[in-house]
């Protein structure tokens, strides 16, 4: 993002000296510049959301699969995309968000720690039962369900936290954090 800032510097800067000498007007290229900055995200916060969107598809999937061969496939992808991404949060932001003198980062994070600990129970349930099993179906949807509440809430809440409450180099360590746990759990 410094390299943008210093980059949207120079525009403005070249931007006023068009005034003065009667350059071409770049503050097009500013506006789409300031639009850029704002909507870009930190590498963490940009993985994290790259997750969700895979556990949302394959917990979607998972859900309308028709063969068992299917299911177990799709179990086992859904279980790989969500797990080590659970331990991955925990080892890094909600560790420190727990942790934080904020109150309302700590409630957030509290509740997100309880839905993990909800949507763990139901994870390993899954995984137990048999994928021709009458309940296999709705015990998928459910937690496909509860996973896509958390990722709301998470993407909310959290991810406002995130950014108001830590700097760029804070969130890299926290990345790494999150990247050395999720490593553990796959090994």
């Amino acid at each position: 993002m410094s390299g943008k800032h210093v980059c949207y510097q120079s525009l403005v800067c070249q931007d006023n000296k068009a005034k003065d000498k009667k350059l071409p007007n770049i503050s097009i290229i500013n506006k789409h510049l300031i639009m850029e900055i704002r909507m870009s995200e930190h590498e963490f916060i940009e993985h994290l959301k790259k997750d969700h969107d895979k556990q949302k598809e394959l917990g979607q999937q998972l859900v309308d699969a028709e063969t068992e061969n299917e299911r177990e496939r799709l179990r086992q992808e859904f279980y790989d995309a969500l797990y080590p991404h659970m331990i991955g949060e925990e080892a890094s932001i909600f560790s420190r968000l727990r942790a934080s003198d904020n109150e309302e980062a700590r409630e957030d994070c509290l509740e997100c720690l309880q839905e993990h600990h909800a949507g763990k129970i139901l994870l390993r349930e899954l995984m137990d039962i048999s994928t021709d099993s009458a309940i296999f179906r709705a015990k998928a949807k459910v937690l496909d369900e509860m996973n896509r509440h958390h990722i709301e809430e998470e993407e909310g809440a959290i991810f406002k936290h995130l950014k108001r409450m830590f700097s760029d180099g804070e969130l890299d360590k926290l990345f790494k954090q999150y990247e050395e746990a999720e490593e553990d759990v796959e090994e």
